[in-house]
């Protein structure tokens, strides 16, 4: 009888240490889901689809620790592209499956994923993104490329006397797993945002 319920001791300490092990497995997130302003890359362009890059300046518009680049939307259909880091704070390696498209309120098309290489807007697409292991305290930048519609309302716009501005997309969401769970968290974006014109 005391052997088996010293057997029986073992098995639930096991099962429990499995439990809390599945239980931190499944809620580890190690992705960072704010913008590191002292350590990160982040950037963005919009050009002409003949590659004339648009008109921009800088405002802060309060949504923000720093100020935004207000992009002057080109007429007719114009390209967008928007680096960031993919950035896992934790000790463990994660698995990034995707980068979903960003949500936004506007009409776009044709959204393509790449990982960054070292050259200026718009050329800083190379490799189409596939899966791949992100290690613990290391980061990777990708690319996102979009095509717009030119546009001189949305349903998030801020209207001044000077100009009716409407926010970018301040995240992209990425899927990653560990030990087989699967997640989608929110990465951040730097801040832009669009100035409509008058008319497109």
């Amino acid at each position: 009888m005391k052997r088996r319920r010293i057997v029986l001791s073992v098995v639930g300490a096991a099962v429990a240490v499995l439990v809390m092990t599945l239980v931190w497995a499944y809620s580890y997130d190690p992705l960072v889901h704010s913008l590191q302003f002292a350590n990160g890359e982040f950037g963005s362009y919009v050009g002409t689809l003949a590659g004339v890059e648009a008109r921009y300046s800088f405002a802060s518009l309060g949504t923000s620790p720093m100020d935004e680049q207000i992009w002057t939307e080109p007429a007719g259909v114009f390209v967008v592209q928007i680096e960031t880091e993919i950035t896992n704070r934790g000790f463990a390696a994660v698995l990034v499956e995707g980068v979903g498209q960003p949500r936004v309120s506007y009409p776009t098309s044709d959204y393509r994923v790449s990982f960054y290489r070292n050259a200026l807007f718009p050329h800083e697409n190379g490799q189409a993104f596939h899966p791949f292991t992100l290690p613990g305290h290391s980061q990777r930048m990708v690319v996102v490329t979009f095509h717009q519609w030119c546009a001189t309302h949305a349903p998030s716009e801020e209207v001044s006397a000077s100009a009716t501005i409407f926010p970018s997309p301040s995240s992209l969401p990425v899927t990653y797993s560990f030990w087989g769970f699967h997640h989608t968290v929110d990465v951040p974006l730097a801040p832009f945002a669009f100035k409509a014109p008058s008319r497109c």
